[in-house]
């Protein structure tokens, strides 16, 4: 369940600065890729999101399904920026 999800990724990703933690996950569940500058201001957040251990595979395959569906996608996009903290 997405739910599930998000509190994995959230409790997973608690003791990392939250510089661009929303933008890093969601980037990397819908293009499986982030952003360099994002890397390089949380490296050890990018090492945990790109591991495998976090539960990102669910949340990535919606992504993935709906990727022609913009509209579905980046709803989202949105909904997972206000649940991710």
């Amino acid at each position: 369940m997405i739910e599930d999800d998000i509190a994995g990724i959230n409790a997973g990703t608690s003791q990392f600065p939250g510089i661009y933690r929303q933008e890093m996950l969601i980037s990397f569940m819908k293009y499986n890729s982030m952003n360099e500058k994002w890397v390089e201001a949380n490296p050890q957040l990018a090492s945990a999101i790109t591991s495998g251990t976090l539960p990102l595979d669910n949340i990535g395959s919606l992504l993935n399904c709906s990727k022609n569906n913009s509209v579905f996608s980046d709803q989202v996009a949105e909904y997972l920026q206000s649940k991710l903290t």
